[in-house]
């Protein structure tokens, strides 16, 4: 069943009768996905929104919506419905209106050390929710910020003073939001953010709040649950990577093949201005780490004028990882391009103004996510910005270094092609690369990785930041990560390894690499000094295990082919297991350095 993009257009109807179709018959290969709900509002017609978004990302979902108002027990209590089974997200719904009246219905009457008190007992309150939660379930947990009225206690005067209505609130939710970084792997859901994009009439029903505590109309329930489809992507590795973008009436107005370099439409002013704002909303992502590509019918070289010599241009050759600019059908030029970025097709967003563009790439590439463009221009760029496919729950110094590393690649395959056999060509990498310990500079690649990796991943368990956090201050645990450099530049961290260790055995949890060094060796340098660092703890073996998944056929006989012997299946997995009092492989010399800091 193809679901469509984020709802656009869909009625609530057919959301209910998609969802109740799929609930009964889920898709084979969904996930499940426990979610829960603590309240003190009305959230019941969000669900269908929120379930039709996990189908739609590959997620099963089964949903708890805890009784209304009985917080703090369900929180603290770890028997309770929400506490005793493992959830994988926990919303905190929490609307100040039922949570004191004083700061939300009787403002004007409070003194400053009033209003001071009833801030800090509702953030008390809360960090008394969230704190119980994390003791008790290691889920994601989103917390509703508190929205800031569109009629202020004080009126006019209200916003000339943080001390008064709304700079409280604002204050409130910085506090939870801090609340929400310390505990880790809890994230601060911004409600104003969605109401400022519905209009306050769009997104507040009055009458539904007196009769039901149902506060927000059914817009917002949606835009709420794609809000949550946001932060649930993110920790699911189900975000996005790549966007690959076609150039006429895209990056620019007009076709430049017809109208020349001199009359398409690119500038500060309208309609040239319109393409300009789109281009900054795609350099920003660019920064971010989202990988750039072209797919465009065209002369190559007229698309390449427009990148280097027009003055108006905000995207340049150089941001651009890949493109195909040719006159091929697009979907044969999508699969290139995600081969030629070892990434999958399904972490591509392709954005055109065709329907029979975006039609075919729907037909012949079901798992790219599409974007038809059309109509205002003006649009694009809050069209592009608040998809929320690329978002992401971290940000690492790889990230920022993204575009650069990509270019680098492009020389590399340079390289090689002008090299002899790939020994030669390995060696004459210079490649270094250093094993290390997972600390604060590290975890947040680290954290990318475990939840982004598909392909070269052993197992595709997705820790969370708590999660890893915790194994990397445990004695029974090994967090170690694999930075790689060679002589065209520095990739970062690539790779990360999680070991348990045992009285005599240490189970292998995670194993993974990044796809941009696979073919390098690396994973034998990296397996071989994650084999040393237990043989150093004293441990007899090493137990690796495989869990096939869609991606990761091609590490099923990893560990058999660096000496492990076939132990057991349990379900899907397969277990391996290594004895390193017999010793064990040795990798490939061919690295310039080795640096081991564990």
């Amino acid at each position: 069943m193809n679901l469509n993009n984020n709802m656009d257009g869909v009625e609530f109807s057919t959301v209910v009768s998609t969802v109740r179709e799929l609930d009964n018959e889920p898709p084979p290969d969904a996930a499940p996905f426990k979610i829960a709900f603590l309240r003190n509002i009305t959230l019941d017609p969000l669900v269908p929104y929120l379930k039709y978004l996990c189908y739609q990302a590959g997620l099963k979902p089964d949903v708890y919506m805890a009784d209304f108002d009985v917080i703090m027990p369900e929180a603290m209590n770890p028997d309770s419905g929400l506490c005793k089974e493992k959830r994988d997200l926990i919303v905190v719904a929490v609307r100040l209106e039922g949570l004191s009246e004083a700061l939300s219905k009787r403002f004007a009457s409070l003194s400053d050390s009033e209003v001071t008190e009833a801030a800090d007992q509702a953030v008390k309150f809360m960090e008394g929710v969230i704190g119980s939660l994390r003791k008790n379930s290691r889920a994601t947990i989103l917390v509703h910020s508190f929205e800031t009225p569109a009629y202020p206690a004080f009126g006019i005067i209200d916003t000339q003073s943080g001390g008064r209505q709304a700079g409280t609130i604002r204050k409130i939710n910085s506090r939870l939001a801090d609340l929400a970084e310390r505990a880790g792997n809890c994230f601060l859901v911004d409600l104003n953010t969605v109401m400022a994009r519905l209009g306050y009439d769009n997104f507040s029903d009055k009458r539904m709040w007196q009769i039901a505590k149902m506060p927000y109309t059914r817009a917002a329930l949606k835009e709420i649950a794609v809000e949550y489809a946001k932060f649930i992507r993110a920790v699911r590795g189900k975000n996005k990577k790549c966007l690959v973008l076609d150039c006429d009436n895209i990056l620019w107005g007009g076709i430049v093949g017809e109208d020349g370099l001199e009359n398409i439409k690119l500038g500060s002013t309208y309609p040239g201005s319109c393409y300009r704002d789109f281009q900054s909303v795609i350099l920003n992502f660019y920064h971010r780490g989202v990988i750039l590509a072209i797919c465009s019918k065209n002369n190559e070289n007229d698309v390449l004028e427009v990148l280097d010599s027009h003055p108006e241009t905000v995207l340049r050759r150089k941001h651009f990882a890949s493109m195909r600019i040719n006159w091929q059908d697009k979907a044969t030029n999508i699969r290139v391009i995600a081969e030629e970025l070892n990434i999958g097709a399904d972490s591509l967003v392709f954005v055109d103004d065709s329907e029979m563009e975006i039609g075919l790439v729907n037909a012949m590439l079901p798992e790219v996510h599409t974007l038809l463009l059309s109509g205002d221009a003006s649009g694009y760029a809050d069209l592009l910005a608040g998809c929320g496919l690329f978002d992401t729950v971290v940000r690492s110094e790889e990230d920022r270094r993204r575009g650069e590393m990509y270019g680098a690649e492009a020389e590399r395959k340079k390289f090689r092609s002008s090299t002899g056999d790939i020994a030669q060509y390995l060696s004459s990498l210079e490649m270094k690369i250093k094993i290390a310990r997972a600390d604060d500079y590290s975890m947040p690649r680290i954290v990318q990785l475990i939840q982004r990796t598909n392909q070269f991943n052993l197992t595709t368990k997705r820790h969370s930041e708590s999660e890893i956090a915790r194994f990397a201050g445990s004695a029974n645990h090994d967090v170690l990560f694999l930075q790689y450099s060679d002589r065209f530049g520095d990739m970062g961290i690539v790779g990360v390894a999680i070991m348990e260790h045992g009285d005599e055995v240490t189970d292998m949890d995670s194993f993974l690499l990044s796809c941009r060094v696979l073919g390098r060796k690396v994973e034998d340098a990296f397996l071989a000094e994650c084999l040393r660092a237990c043989e150093n703890r004293g441990r007899k073996a090493v137990s690796g295990t495989y869990i096939p998944t869609a991606k990761n056929a091609q590490v099923a006989d990893f560990y058999e082919k660096r000496g492990f012997t076939k132990k057991e299946e349990r379900g899907d997995a397969t277990i391996f297991e290594v004895d390193l009092t017999k010793g064990f492989f040795t990798p490939p010399d061919i690295f310039k350095t080795v640096e081991v800091d564990i």
